[in-house]
């Protein structure tokens, strides 16, 4: 991600790039030069492969006047402070702002999503790779610890999502290999690999109790809901962290939730770079560093009742501690309307929660023909001031520093219902 903390002006909700309390915050880098140092690879594309790109060189942290990437700096910073025993920690900073995975892989990665016989598949002569030749190459012969990632917001748009389940699963795997292999082995062949699921962006959207919202907002050229039933992968910020979320299922890998960090203005930009760093940190000093910190929750068992009036969600993840319930709104049901008239499409309905106890919530009333479940499964669901999202659990916070909080939100899903 490309958002550097050296934004000056004093308004935490400016449009680009700007970070909370960016002037004190690049005061602080100096107390890391004994300890961290930052590399940063000069911006650019080329159409093949070369051994080497143009960059900063390693500068001491308190040199660079903020012009980092700043969820970069405070997952480092905060990854610095709780190792021990203490050990110096260098920053390899590679990224363009707007760019689709697609510019970051390399020939290979791009090949295995093509010829699948999907609907949203890449045709065969489809090529890229741009960024991947000029500003990841390089870096393949450089043994590194693992890696972190902050993008997706360019393809969120244009395809179905599906491509890019398929894309960014093939991109970190490919990763891996080409390192591996470029070190000779001294990088492990699973490095740990964790991302920032995409923020919030745009209007919120605010649910009340009749709220409801069609199955797809338009007809979309590239997505064809006959083999997506609940429109799960239909275009949008929400697909992408569909698919984010489903990359969890490769081997060392993890994922930092943060659509709880809004800026008013709606703009993708978020000044609150702080708590993306500190949550990404938690991940990595678990999957690298063997720690056994409490990572974020994630909704667990559905029941329903009895009279079928509701929903019984179980929330996994609490570590025994007792969910915070901060809006009741965030639950819609897909409710399945071509069974009373076939040229109709499903329509979502909310279901606020009713009650709730340390680890579940009772959300309702069902619709009639109740097919599938989601949450918060909006580009901007929790409105537009920050940590507001309506399901969260207590932690123990990994320190003192800025953005370092004392609690984890629950991430959006989409879930048919089996019941």
């Amino acid at each position: 991600n490309a958002s550097n903390i050296n934004c000056t002006v004093p308004d935490t909700q400016c449009e680009y790039g700007c970070v909370n309390q960016s002037g004190s915050e690049i005061a602080e880098m100096g107390k890391y030069n004994d300890s961290i140092r930052l590399f940063a690879v000069n911006r650019g594309p080329s159409k093949v492969p070369v051994p080497e790109s143009p960059n900063s060189g390693w500068q001491l942290a308190g040199e660079n006047g903020g012009k980092f990437s700043a969820a970069c700096w405070f997952f480092g910073r905060d990854l610095y402070n709780k190792v021990t025993p203490s050990r110096p920690f260098g920053l390899i900073e590679s990224d363009v702002g707007g760019t689709p995975d697609q510019h970051w892989s390399s020939p290979d990665a791009l090949s295995k999503c093509k010829n699948l016989n999907k609907s949203w598949e890449w045709a065969d002569n489809f090529t890229d790779s741009v960024l991947w030749n000029n500003m990841i190459v390089p870096l393949t012969r450089n043994t590194i610890k693992g890696a972190i990632w902050y993008q997706g917001e360019a393809n969120a748009g244009g395809d179905d999502i599906r491509i890019y389940n398929c894309s960014f699963h093939a991109m970190i795997q490919d990763w891996r290999e080409k390192w591996f292999e470029g070190t000779g082995g001294a990088t492990i062949s699973l490095f740990p690999f964790g991302w920032a699921q995409l923020n919030s962006n745009g209007k919120p959207v605010n649910l009340t109790n009749n709220s409801t919202a069609p199955f797809r907002p338009y007809r979309h050229a590239k997505w064809n809901h006959e083999d997506d039933p609940i429109g799960a992968w239909y275009p949008g910020f929400q697909a992408i962290r569909l698919a984010q979320s489903s990359t969890l299922d490769l081997p060392n890998t993890f994922q930092a939730i943060i659509l709880d960090t809004p800026v008013a203005s709606g703009s993708v930009h978020s000044p609150y770079k702080q708590p993306v760093g500190s949550r990404l940190a938690r991940g990595a000093l678990n999957s690298a560093y063997g720690m056994t910190l409490q990572s974020f929750p994630s909704v667990g068992r559905i029941d329903k009742a009895s009279d079928g009036s509701s929903l019984n969600i179980s929330i996994i993840g609490t570590n025994g501690s007792a969910i915070q319930v901060r809006s009741e709104f965030g639950f819609e049901i897909l409710n399945n309307d071509t069974v009373v008239n076939k040229n109709t499409l499903p329509t979502w309905h909310a279901a606020p929660i009713i009650q709730f106890s340390s680890n579940s919530v009772v959300i309702g009333p069902l619709p009639e023909y109740p097919i599938a479940v989601r949450y918060i499964f909006y580009n901007a669901p929790c409105g537009s001031n920050a940590y507001m999202c309506p399901i969260y659990v207590p932690v123990e916070s990994l320190g003192q520093e800025s953005g370092e909080l004392d609690f984890l939100p629950l991430g959006p899903f989409i879930l048919p219902l089996e019941i």
